[in-house]
């Protein structure tokens, strides 16, 4: 799949309530801000996909693994919302 967005964006509504759909610039940021705020782990900016950084991105997107999580927040970012909108689509288009 390819994001129109990047997956931050997709990510901050789980640790951001105040985040809305049309928030689509500056998600790394907002992430890490928020995680900040929760006390979690960050990411890092210069290793973002190494060691603790991936930790924090599977912690985070594990959460999609429950259906009710996962259309909740696929409404926060548009981006996200298509992608789901197709993997319903190809899921009901399967004999």
């Amino acid at each position: 799949a390819i994001g129109i967005h990047s997956i931050e964006c997709w990510l901050v509504g789980l640790v951001d309530p105040k985040h809305g759909p049309k928030v689509i610039n500056g998600c790394f940021e907002k992430l890490n801000a928020a995680l900040d705020k929760k006390n979690m782990q960050t990411i890092s900016g210069t290793a973002k996909n190494k060691g603790a950084s991936q930790r924090v991105y599977r912690n985070l997107a594990a959460q999609f693994s429950k259906k009710k999580t996962l259309l909740q927040q696929s409404k926060l970012n548009a981006g996200f919302a298509a992608f789901v909108d197709q993997l319903q689509t190809f899921k009901e288009s399967q004999p």
